[in-house]
């Protein structure tokens, strides 16, 4: 991936916790239902990628956004949302380096002749 590529992490929401989103963080802007949001998602990672910016979907539960904040001692807000999905988007490409990292490394030894 290109370093300059400004990244950005989409909550992704799953249907059966979509309402306990809406009721959880009243202060953010919400699509009327999850078939809405479902249905505009794929139009806004679009634009944003249009944009140049990669786009890493996160997968977000209620549950686990109240343990990321409940373990740093913070208010469940849409900052907090950010801020989960941002730590979840650069866990999961560090991950993906040391992978391909170690991959590369394999695929760059030098192989013996099995003949």
């Amino acid at each position: 991936m290109d370093k300059d590529m400004h990244v950005i992490a989409l909550p992704w929401f799953y249907e059966d916790d979509y309402e306990d989103f809406r009721d959880l963080l009243r202060e953010r802007q919400w699509h009327r239902n999850y078939q809405d949001w479902k249905q505009a998602a794929p139009g806004a990672r679009a634009r944003l990628e249009r944009q140049g910016m990669k786009v890493v979907q996160v997968p977000v539960r209620t549950a686990d956004l109240k343990a990321f904040c409940d373990q740093r001692t913070r208010r469940v807000n849409n900052d907090a949302l950010v801020d989960y999905c941002n730590e979840w988007a650069r866990a999961s490409r560090g991950l993906a380096a040391k992978q391909r990292g170690s991959l590369s490394l394999v695929d760059e030894k030098p192989r013996a002749d099995h003949r």
